[in-house]
Parts: structure tokens; C-alpha cells; sequence
């Protein structure tokens, strides 16, 4: 018995979020309460193989999915799932008085996310678009195209400031936290080695 029909039918009852005649295995994935918001969101997956998500691998990111309560319809940050999200960053303000010794730390409410998204021609050596966008996703800010990697996204000084390469340079950039509008982008100087 291959279990076919035990996988059709499961196919059947889930949520449908692909075209109806795409044979692509997507689903949606880990969902979250966006902390310090009423925003739901949901990771899209594509599975490879079985389908099993109880491993991280067999499966990309693909999009991502924000359910507000009152709001008929969810919203995508992508208008389609031929991308894979190669690396996203939540970031929060630095809470005071956190206890990191217990490992119990105070968590702060979201400010903003920062995700690359790989271009649908895969690649050895992917590069991407670096998005920064708000909790609720309405909010998305193209920070830079042809990216290769987020080295850090954080807050301090008031701003979020994201440190990413591209083009084999490192570029350091700063937001303002409520509007997402850039305030600051400067290439990092490296000196070279004797």
C-alpha cells in the first residue's frame, strides 16, 4: 500500500493557498501571534517529498501570510510563492532588566522583520532582495536588491539598523522604527590585512 489516498484525502481537507491546478506542495506552516499586535502570522511552505513538516528539513519558506481579526481577507508580503525566503530576523527594542542568567528573558513587542527573499533562478552563491516590513505587514520597505546575507538586523540608537553584503561589500543602514523610511546607508570601509 503506498497510502495514496490517505495523502489525497489529507490533501483535500487542508487550506488551500496555491493555484488550483499547481502541483507544488504548499501548506501553511509555523503561525505566530505577532507579540504586542492582534496580528496572526503564517508561514507558507513549500514541502518536498512526503510533505512531513516535523524536521526542518524537506521544506523552504516561501511567503508569508498576516491574518488581522475584523480584516475580511489576509494579506501576503509577496504577490506570489516562486521565491524563497532565505533568512528572516525579528526585531525588538532592548528590554531593561532582562534575565538572561535564569534564561528567562522579558520579551519585548515586535518593531519590525527583516527577510531575504532568493530569487526564483536558484543559484550556488544566492543573492536576494533584503524587505523590511511592520507586525502587521502593511508596511514593506525594499532595503537593497542583490544581497547575499544579513550579517545583523537590531535596534539601538533609536533606529533599526540593518548590516548586510552586497556585491562583496558591507553596507550598514538605519530606519526609523514607526514610519520604516531609511534615515542612513553607509558602505563599510574594510582594511585589508598586512
Amino acid at each position: 500500500m503506498c497510502g495514496c489516498s490517505a495523502r489525497n484525502r489529507a490533501a483535500d481537507t487542508t487550506v488551500a493557498v496555491g493555484a488550483p491546478n499547481s502541483k507544488v506542495n504548499l501548506s501553511l506552516g509555523a503561525v505566530m501571534l505577532v507579540q504586542g499586535t492582534n496580528v496572526i502570522r503564517a508561514d507558507l511552505i513549500k514541502s518536498e517529498g512526503s510533505g512531513s513538516l516535523s524536521s526542518k528539513s524537506g521544506y523552504e519558506v516561501r511567503n508569508i501570510l498576516f491574518i488581522e481579526p475584523g480584516e475580511k481577507a489576509a494579506r501576503w508580503l509577496l504577490t506570489d510563492n516562486d521565491h524563497r525566503l532565505m533568512h528572516s530576523t525579528d526585531i525588538r527594542p532592548e528590554v531593561q532588566g532582562s534575565t538572561r542568567s535564569t534564561g528567562v528573558e522579558a520579551t519585548a513587542p515586535l518593531i519590525a522583520t527583516v527577510v531575504l527573499v532568493e530569487s526564483p533562478q536558484y543559484s550556488e552563491n544566492p543573492v536576494g532582495r533584503l524587505l523590511l516590513f511592520d507586525p502587521t505587514g502593511k508596511k514593506v520597505t525594499e532595503i537593497a536588491d542583490n544581497v547575499r546575507r544579513i550579517d545583523l538586523a537590531a535596534f539601538f540608537e533609536g533606529h533599526v539598523r540593518v548590516l548586510y553584503e552586497q556585491n562583496r561589500k558591507l553596507v550598514l543602514t538605519g530606519f526609523d522604527p514607526d514610519s520604516l523610511a531609511k534615515l542612513a546607508e553607509q558602505q563599510v570601509e574594510i582594511p585589508q590585512l598586512r
